[in-house]
């Protein structure tokens, strides 16, 4: 996790609770690699050692991460709050 997705989980977590009186949640999601067209720079071992990395064995694509961010910001999840949402291919749970 980067230091700055972890320095919004810990605020969310800490202030989570005090969002009460305007009803608002606190959630963080920590994306794992994403296809991007930067990508094409990068020598393919590269490429290979950050997918190697990844228990689904490939990268994400935009659009997924894109999905998983609407479902957080929508009125899908109302009951959710405080929770750091991993959208990484099952990396952080290895």
């Amino acid at each position: 996790m980067s230091a700055f997705a972890g320095t919004l989980n810990q605020s969310a977590m800490r202030h989570g609770g005090s969002f009460r009186a305007i009803l608002a949640r606190s959630n963080v999601l920590s994306a794992g690699p994403v296809v991007a067209p930067q990508m094409a720079l990068q020598p393919a071992e590269a490429i290979a050692r950050i997918v190697s990395t990844v228990p689904m064995g490939r990268m994400a694509e935009p659009e997924e991460i894109a999905k998983v961010a609407l479902f957080l910001g929508s009125d899908d999840p109302s009951f959710v709050t405080g929770i750091e949402l991993f959208a990484d291919g099952g990396t952080a749970q290895v």
